[in-house]
């Protein structure tokens, strides 16, 4: 093996020995540590006790109060030098490890959505500031009144602590507005076409899928990709915009002056979806003339 290779291999083995030494040597100083201090808790009762900030520490004086947990949004440090002087008050003597452990009140959250889930009701817009934070506990949420007028809504929540009444708190809303979109006049069979005749408007108050198509012209000449239901909305997931003509496509083309209409095949020099303007040839005299799509290689000459 080349020097400069070995000399890369002892330099790796010597940093292996090494951090094996420095883990072993941290390993054992904990080992050697009656109480081991968590960095960070998250206290879920008014009150601290040694075993909520220290992950090792003698059975006997786990109950030791160490203080009052912090107010909401606050947190609270706690320093080595602290916790010996409370154990030395109590005439003991216990190695620690760790500098100090930070503690963060845990809370109780009201949310928009617990507010929505209780009165069964997503399409509400809630105006009050949420989520409305308490102190953390096993509580328990219930309507205790609804008053509503025309437009808005409010809602009175008792917070139970058990069985007795820990706060009552007001949310104000308003309540979702009507929308008139179109849908389905009739059912609608998969593979057909859409037409005017075939679409109404309805109010509906229930949420809409982001997919929702809300004007007729973006949905008539559509194909249903779907059997469609009388009154179902129509989305860009049960309809699809197909091209009725292709590029290269022979046509039927209905040519109309005045009272004369005339049948014959062209053609198509572009392909387009119902209603598009696109060219095609007489095969016979190679005449090059514009149409409008009418339907599935069909087009309209006027």
């Amino acid at each position: 093996m080349p020097k400069q290779y070995r000399l890369a291999m002892k330099c790796f083995k010597q940093l292996i020995i090494l951090s094996v030494s420095i883990f072993l040597l941290l390993a054992s100083i904990s080992k050697a540590c009656d109480i081991i201090l968590n960095p960070n808790v998250i206290a879920d009762s008014d009150s601290i006790y040694l075993k909520d900030i220290a992950e090792k520490y003698p059975e006997n004086i786990k109950n030791i109060f160490i203080a009052y947990a912090p107010y909401i949004n606050n947190t609270l440090t706690i320093t080595k030098t602290y916790i010996q002087s409370i154990l030395k008050n109590e005439h003991l003597k216990f190695s620690i490890c760790g500098n100090s452990v930070k503690i963060r009140r845990k809370t109780f959250l009201i949310t928009k959505k617990t507010v929505k889930n209780l009165i069964k009701n997503k399409n509400i817009e809630i105006f009050s500031k949420m989520p409305i934070v308490l102190p953390y506990n096993n509580y328990h949420i219930k309507i205790k009144h609804i008053k509503s007028s025309e437009k808005f809504i409010w809602i009175k929540l008792a917070v139970l602590n058990g069985n007795k009444l820990y706060r009552v708190i007001t949310i104000s809303a308003k309540k979702p507005s009507e929308l008139t979109i179109p849908v389905a006049k009739f059912d609608i069979r998969r593979g057909e076409i859409i037409n005017i005749g075939e679409i109404k408007f309805a109010k509906t108050d229930s949420p809409l899928s982001s997919t929702a198509i809300k004007t007729l012209r973006a949905i008539v000449g559509k194909v249903a990709v779907s059997d469609i239901r009388q009154n179902q909305p129509f989305t860009n997931a049960n309809t699809k915009r197909e091209k009725f003509v292709k590029r290269g496509d022979l046509v039927k083309v209905e040519v109309k002056y005045g009272s004369i209409q005339i049948s014959t095949i062209a053609k198509a020099l572009r392909g387009g979806f119902k209603s598009d303007i696109i060219p095609i040839m007489y095969l016979t005299s190679k005449r090059v003339i514009v149409a409008t799509i009418i339907g599935r290689k069909e087009v309209e000459v006027q």
